[in-house]
């Protein structure tokens, strides 16, 4: 898969838990950290909700 299709996938999971939080009233922060891992942190309960692995997203990919 390419690094286009994997990004635009991880775009879509979080679109999905945004569209979720809508329904429950939850604010989610979108992290990027190092270079190819993605974080979904639930900002009230200050917990990570998922980790999305890209691979290929390194510098230069």
């Amino acid at each position: 898969m390419s690094c286009k299709g994997q990004t635009f996938r991880a775009l879509l999971c979080v679109l999905g838990l945004a569209v979720s939080g809508i329904c429950s009233a939850t604010e989610y922060l979108v992290v990027a950290s190092k270079p190819n891992l993605l974080n979904i942190v639930d900002v009230k309960a200050r917990t990570v909700e998922k980790s999305i692995e890209m691979p290929d997203a390194g510098p230069g990919a």
